[in-house]
């Protein structure tokens, strides 16, 4: 069965993959209104046969599925398509999440799990070098035969030519497109942009680690930030920011702290608990020192920070670089945790909202 979503011919398609129809049905309907086309599945056999009729550009695939399962179907997608694959896991799968690493997957995403983090796991990948895709769905404006793509800062006039935009520049032309003859906070079913801002410092030490065993000394630190929706810091606030699609995408991050170097991007958000959920991927060196030293300190347990290792060098091997000192890892926020690739590291404290 094929869904094709409203979109331009330059949206994103994804083939979702899961013979779990309570879960299929609602996920193409979300996927569909964020503006990407849908092949879905209920079974690797439909999947190849969808494939031989239709392209796709990232496949999400569920593990445990009766008949061919879900690791076997990404071999074959990898092998034969260099697909791009999420896979989608049950709690238990903590084995198979790591043999889907080893094979080539991308990343995961544990079951249950709220849309918006999988849109956001899917965008990181998007965004990842050497993923071929096209431009970002329901990203661009076209007005009187210019065109403005939001997301990548692009401005095209009618003839096609590329035309250079300062930052304010693109700030403010952003907003008369998408409120156009307004002055409030936007229509429906599109977020305004509300603040992008960077922060950047060297040298900087605390009287205390604020992780234990890593140090006191941040060596650098770089944030570029860019907040989509209204929101402010009451409960409420950040209840309709979140309901409203709100989001905060991280498009460089950069921390260099004792042993650990991280570069990367990401995007976060908050879940119906008001906890922060989100997905990274980060360039890290110093990865098994650092793991080393947190183990030692208490802050994780011996047990994962193994797990977290073996990990890593699976990614290691997959990326052809067994024993590197730099290695591009998915980092995630969900269900209160912080995970690296399918290991869950630590706990995260609760925000006190004021």
């Amino acid at each position: 069965m094929t869904m094709a979503a409203h979109a331009a011919d330059t949206a994103i398609t994804v083939l979702l993959v899961d013979d779990e129809r309570t879960l299929r049905e609602p996920l193409v309907d979300y996927l569909v209104g964020q503006g990407f086309v849908v092949l879905e599945a209920e079974s690797a056999a439909a999947a190849r046969s969808i494939l031989r009729e239709k392209k796709a550009d990232l496949a999400l695939v569920d593990i445990m599925m009766p008949g061919e399962d879900g690791l076997s179907l990404t071999r074959h997608l990898i092998e034969t398509q260099n697909l791009p694959t999420i896979l989608l896991t049950a709690m238990g799968e903590a084995t198979d999440r790591i043999v889907g690493l080893e094979i080539g997957a991308d990343d995961y995403v544990t079951k249950p799990f709220e849309p918006r983090e999988l849109l956001a796991r899917v965008r990181a990948l998007l965004r990842r070098p050497g993923v071929a895709r096209a431009e970002e769905p329901d990203s661009g404006f076209a007005f009187a035969g210019w065109r403005l793509d939001v997301q990548e800062r692009r401005l095209r006039d009618p003839a096609g030519r590329l035309v250079a935009l300062s930052e304010g520049e693109h700030a403010l032309l952003a907003a008369f497109v998408e409120r156009p003859g307004r002055a409030d906070d936007g229509g429906p079913g599109r977020t305004a942009p509300a603040l992008d801002f960077m922060a950047q410092a060297e040298g900087v030490s605390y009287p205390a680690a604020p992780v234990r065993g890593l140090g006191r000394t941040t060596a650098r630190l770089v944030a570029r930030v860019s907040v989509t929706g209204q929101a402010n810091y009451a409960p409420e606030a950040m209840a309709r920011w979140r309901d409203s699609g709100g989001t905060l995408e991280v498009k460089r991050f950069t921390l260099n702290h004792g042993p650990l170097a991280l570069d990367g991007d990401g995007t976060l958000a908050i879940d119906n608990r008001m906890r922060p959920i989100g997905a990274f991927t980060l360039r890290v060196k110093g990865f098994e020192e650092a793991l080393d030293r947190l183990a030692g300190a208490g802050v994780i347990k011996p047990h994962p920070a193994a797990l977290a290792k073996t990990v890593m060098k699976a990614l290691a091997r997959k990326q052809g670089m067994p024993g590197a000192e730099e290695l591009k890892v998915p980092l995630s926020l969900q269900d209160g945790r912080l995970y690296v690739g399918p290991v869950a590291l630590a706990k995260l404290p609760p925000i006190r909202w004021p």
